[in-house]
C-alpha cells in the first residue's frame, strides 16, 4: 500500500472519529427518539456516556424513582399519576434499559411488551402480590394470599392459565368453594380433606387400620383417592 493511500485511510478514519464525536446524532444515532426525550435530540450525552453506553445514574439523574409514575422530572405532579407504574420502578431499581428503548427502530417498540421477570430476586418473584395484589379478580379462585399464583399462572401471559383438576374430580358430591379444601395459607398448592363429613385425624386412622399405605400420610387422600 503507497503512502498516499495510508495518509488517505487514516485521514478518513479521523474525520470520521472527529465527527462522531462532535455530531453523533448525525452520524451514529440509530433512530429518532421518543417523544418525551426529543429535547435530548441534539445531545447525546445527556443520557450516553462514551465507551459505556447508558449509565443507569444518568437515567436517575432526571427520573428519581419515588416519583417515576407521580411527578414530572421537574417535580410537578402528573394530571393522572400511575401508581402501578412508580411500584413497578420501585421494586427492581437501576435497570432501565432492560424495558426501555427510547430510539425507535423499525420492529422494536418504544418499551418492552411484556415487564422481564427474570431480573427480580427470588424472593419478590414468590411475591406476585407485590405488583398484582390490586390486579387479583374477586372470585373463589382468586380469594388465596397474592403469594400462589404460580401453579395456575405463568410470567409471560397472566391469562394463559394451567388449571388441571383432573386428579380429583369436582362431582356432584364436591362442588364446593375452592376454600373449602384449599387452605388460606397455601391456596392451590395445598388442600385439606379435614371438615367435611368423617374426614378428622382421628376417623381416618381407625379407617385405615390394615391398609398398605407405603408411607403416604393420611392428610394426602389424593394420592389413594383420585380419578386416573
Amino acid at each position: 500500500m503507497s503512502r498516499a493511500t495510508w495518509i488517505t485511510l487514516l485521514t478518513t478514519t479521523l474525520l470520521g472519529l472527529v465527527a462522531m464525536v462532535a455530531w453523533p446524532q448525525v452520524m451514529i444515532m440509530p433512530g429518532p427518539l421518543a417523544s418525551h426525550h426529543h429535547a435530548q435530540q441534539a445531545d447525546c450525552f445527556t443520557c450516553h456516556t462514551p465507551l459505556r453506553g447508558t449509565p443507569e445514574a444518568k437515567c436517575l439523574a432526571c427520573h428519581a424513582l419515588a416519583g417515576i409514575g407521580l411527578l414530572t422530572t421537574t417535580g410537578q405532579p402528573l394530571p393522572v399519576p400511575t401508581w402501578r407504574s412508580n411500584l413497578i420502578h420501585n421494586v427492581q431499581p437501576g435497570t432501565c434499559m432492560d424495558c426501555h428503548f427510547e430510539h425507535y427502530l423499525k420492529g422494536r417498540p418504544a418499551q418492552a411488551e411484556h415487564f422481564p421477570h427474570e431480573i427480580l430476586s427470588p424472593a419478590l418473584l414468590d411475591s406476585c402480590g407485590a405488583c398484582h395484589a390490586a390486579q387479583m379478580p374477586q372470585n373463589q379462585f382468586h380469594a388465596f394470599p397474592a403469594t400462589t399464583c404460580m401453579p395456575c399462572h405463568n410470567l409471560t401471559r397472566w391469562d394463559m392459565v394451567k388449571f388441571d383438576h383432573s386428579r380429583f374430580v369436582l362431582d356432584r358430591a364436591h362442588n364446593v368453594a375452592c376454600a373449602i379444601c384449599h387452605t388460606a395459607t397455601t391456596g392451590f398448592t395445598g388442600y385439606t380433606c379435614y371438615g367435611c363429613h368423617t374426614h378428622t385425624p382421628a376417623n381416618m386412622q381407625s379407617m385405615h387400620v390394615g391398609v398398605p399405605m407405603n408411607n403416604v400420610p393420611l392428610n394426602n387422600c389424593v394420592v389413594c383417592h383420585r380419578v386416573l
